[in-house]
């Protein structure tokens, strides 16, 4: 699933591309895709508050898209794991972002899309979701906050109000609560997920099976601090395709090369001396750099999995 650089990503390029744009017209192919006001398969709702809006501005909550429209209704979109949207340009250029099957060689509209948005300037928005997890939901504006899936969400972790203190009042509160699952906890800490969080630890220096209550200060600020500079620099390169995911633009995005423990299992750790630890993070790819002879190991913890180098992280 596409964690928070990579909606990020999207967000970004979609903002470019369709905000001020007017509606003409919606198609809706797989009904149960859609929901209005709650409801589900709401299909002529859906189709009314949609068709003759302009799109106002273009947001993101945790993994989220939140397109805000003119007339007073919000489009949710969530990409979940297959989802994925494509962009028509007036002059039939297509991108894509999201999942990256189907591929460009494929034509749309396909069996996998559920949901097709017609601008009065001959573009086109459409929704494919391979396994069908996703969702689009339109509801009133003012009733965004009510939300269960935002209500409940947990701090943004690059919003200016996350700060070391209140991360770590937030661990203090989960003290028996091993770090990583509590880091995936979506009402704990909003939009990192499982590529993430396993490079903030290692950043961090911290096993993702420690319990929060056991962090030190310096580890908590460390593991701060690896969370935001990993998010804005995964940002910076698009994101991560280390599975399936693509930009709007149909590019893959560029940070998988400087992972350091995610997808590494049974490869060498990178070093972990001051220096070596600083050039890690500023632009450099793992690949130019050697090993400290640790080997990378992958575990199951919970029901996900995690990555880490047992030497470099105690």
């Amino acid at each position: 699933m596409p964690e928070l650089p990579e909606v990020e990503t999207i967000r970004r390029q979609l903002f470019k591309e369709v905000v001020g744009k007017k509606i003409k017209s919606v198609e809706i192919k797989l009904p149960k895709m859609v929901y209005f006001d709650g409801r589900r398969s709401d299909v002529k709702n859906f189709k009314k508050n949609l068709e003759g809006a302009r799109v106002n501005k273009v947001g993101r909550a945790a993994k989220i898209l939140i397109i805000e429209l003119s007339n007073g209704y919000t489009l949710l979109i969530h990409l979940k794991l297959t989802g994925q949207l494509i962009y028509r340009a007036r002059d039939g250029k297509i991108n894509r972002g999201g999942h990256g099957w189907p591929p460009n060689s494929v034509p749309v509209p396909n069996k996998w899309t559920h949901m097709v948005i017609h601008f009065t300037d001959d573009s086109k928005l459409y929704f494919n979701d391979l396994r069908q997890f996703g969702y689009l939901k339109l509801i009133e504006t003012k009733k965004v906050g009510e939300q269960k899936e935002l209500k409940k969400l947990g701090p943004e972790p690059l919003d200016k109000n996350f700060t070391a203190e209140k991360f770590s009042e937030m661990l203090a509160r989960r003290p028996k609560a091993k770090i990583k699952p509590l880091l995936l906890d979506q009402n704990f800490l909003s939009g990192v997920g499982n590529i993430y969080a396993d490079e903030s630890l290692f950043y961090a220096g911290v096993l993702p099976t420690r319990p929060a209550g056991e962090l030190k200060p310096t580890e908590i600020r460390k593991l701060y601090q690896g969370i935001k500079t990993i998010l804005q620099k995964s940002i910076a390169q698009g994101g991560t395709s280390s599975d399936t995911y693509v930009t709007l633009s149909g590019q893959k995005g560029g940070y998988e090369k400087y992972l350091k423990v995610y997808g590494r299992e049974g490869e060498k750790c990178n070093p972990r001396t001051k220096r070596a630890e600083q050039s890690s993070y500023d632009g450099h790819p793992r690949t130019k750099r050697a090993g400290c002879g640790g080997i990378i190991k992958r575990i199951r913890l919970g029901s996900r999995s995690a990555h880490f180098c047992p030497k470099c992280q105690y």
